[in-house]
């Protein structure tokens, strides 16, 4: 069931996900992100899963505010936002910010095949929310492409292949910048929604 206008505002899906599950995960994502700058915030920002942190949580907000200003809201766009949510959640777990809040604890190694195919999965919501919207966004959808191939080169780099041994997080955290930033000048010319 769809709704539209006030109607929508008030779609107790939409109350849930976009006023209670998506500000409490994006608030998490603030904390856990300054918990880990704060002590050393140079070393810190050299560290690629501080990269993919502050990427995730502008492209987490992005969403965040592209969803709140959609007029529309369905059952089935609450459920994309609320996994979405989760992914996200997952996906900065994955690279150790939860530990970060233990005291006297040795940063944890980060699974990066498990973090990029999270990363993948994340990516996807936004083009089946577009789907589920009826919305065709066709250089969008060409830059999640991109993005998806980038990740994708860094799980083969993660399996161990040897050809792609250059594929850092790091140099994948800053090739999916540079996408991410082409995404943003999207949105800023051609509207959120």
């Amino acid at each position: 069931m769809s709704m539209t206008g006030n109607n929508a505002a008030n779609h107790p899906i939409r109350l849930l996900v976009l006023d209670l599950i998506y500000p409490a995960v994006l608030g998490a994502m603030v904390v856990l992100l300054f918990i880990r700058i704060a002590p050393t915030a140079r070393a810190a920002l050299h560290e690629p899963t501080t990269y993919f942190a502050l990427i995730i949580g502008a492209y987490y907000s992005a969403g965040f505010v592209n969803a709140k200003i959609d007029n529309t809201y369905s059952f089935k766009l609450g459920a994309l936002d609320l996994v979405s949510s989760v992914l996200i959640f997952v996906s900065f777990y994955l690279l150790g910010f939860a530990q970060d809040a233990l005291p006297g604890q040795a940063a944890p190694s980060v699974n990066y095949l498990l973090f990029y195919t999270v990363l993948i999965l994340t990516m996807l919501t936004p083009m089946f929310r577009r789907a589920a919207r009826g919305q065709k966004r066709p250089f969008r959808t060409a830059i999640a492409i991109l993005a998806l191939l980038v990740t994708a080169i860094g799980i083969t780099q993660a399996s161990g292949v040897a050809q792609l041994a250059d594929a850092t997080p790091g140099v994948v955290a800053a090739a999916l910048s540079v996408i991410f930033t082409v995404y943003l000048v999207e949105m800023a010319v051609n509207g959120v929604s």
